[in-house]
């Protein structure tokens, strides 16, 4: 099973038992560089080796990699990207050819298929949300910016790189080999205080029924919002259990769904909308968003609905240990 689903689950699991048993007596203090909260994950360069997450705070102190190469881009980050899409075409190919568990599991394990993990180095603090705009949310996921240093890391497909070899505010592009930072805050629906009668219900496409009026109460304590969207699904193969139909049938799907998400994610651009994950076989996909970005979002034809994510309680009986 994936290490960082696993622990999503775990995460949540424990959520929903603090909530369940009620509130708590006393005022508990949690470590925030406490390693059981940074499990290790599979790694975005390589399926087959695992990677340790840590706090942004600790990745922050681990700073950048020296610039050794001639050029923007480092000649190994075209070269991994090669060899991850290749790792990608061959495991599909195995699952075509029969059930093969190892190879979905693997598969399972690289996130972002056709990108690849890197740190960018740009000239200054200044214009590193600059270089990020001009980037699509398709070619550019997971951001993270540093605070004291001059870049920001993340997964980026090939168009994506061909962009920052281009750019003149960027000084280089290299593979990332260091821990992977945690996310930061999210703020959930169901810690927001109650709504005022009509307090958000002009706001743009809070009538439409596409965009969740919260979100922009959620507005008024940061200025960018985690979001989960869906798309409109007429266009997505049904699929089918029917002996060797299955599998193509899914393949079908899988492929429409990514085409669908990077349609709708390239008319926005990467400072808008950081992307954190996408489904592969549903039209849905989940990130942080500014305001600005919502506003491009949900004027989209095929946008269906943005919301918030909110947290999951599960009934107290439903945790009772059972033989």
């Amino acid at each position: 099973m994936n290490a960082k689903f696993l622990f999503a689950c775990l995460l949540m699991l424990g959520i929903a038992m603090t909530f369940a048993a009620g509130p708590l007596r006393k005022t508990v203090t949690v470590d925030p560089d406490d390693p059981r909260l940074f499990p290790n994950v599979a790694d975005p360069n390589d399926p087959e080796k695992t990677r340790p997450t840590i706090s942004r705070e600790k990745r922050e102190q681990l700073g950048l990699t020296p610039k050794t190469w001639s050029g923007i881009v480092q000649p190994e980050v075209y070269t991994t990207l090669e060899r991850l899409s290749q790792t990608v075409a061959s495991l599909e190919d195995r699952l075509k050819k029969g059930r093969d568990s190892e190879a979905f599991h693997a598969l399972w394990r690289i996130r972002f298929p056709g990108m690849v993990y890197v740190q960018v180095q740009v000239k200054d603090s200044v214009v590193q949300r600059r270089v990020l705009a001009s980037l699509e949310a398709s070619e550019f996921h997971v951001p993270y910016l540093f605070e004291t240093r001059t870049g920001f890391t993340g997964y980026i497909t090939k168009e994506g790189l061909n962009k920052l070899a281009n750019n003149p505010d960027v000084t280089g592009v290299c593979l990332d080999d260091k821990p992977l930072p945690g996310r930061g805050p999210i703020i959930p629906k169901d810690i927001l205080p109650p709504a005022k009668p009509g307090e958000v219900a002009n706001e743009p496409g809070v009538a439409e029924g596409k965009v969740d009026p919260d979100i922009y109460r959620a507005f008024a304590l940061s200025d960018r919002m985690d979001v989960m969207v869906a798309l409109r699904g007429e266009s997505l193969p049904e699929l089918t259990d029917k002996g060797p139909e299955a599998q193509s049938r899914l393949e079908l799907r899988k492929k429409v769904a990514r085409q669908l998400q990077n349609l709708v994610l390239s008319t926005i651009n990467a400072e808008e909308f950081w992307v954190q994950g996408r489904s592969r076989f549903s039209l849905t996909f989940h990130g942080s968003i500014t305001r600005d970005g919502l506003q491009k979002l949900w004027k989209h034809p095929d946008v269906q609905r943005i919301a918030l994510p909110e947290r999951r309680r599960i009934p107290e009986h439903n945790l009772r240990p059972r033989l």
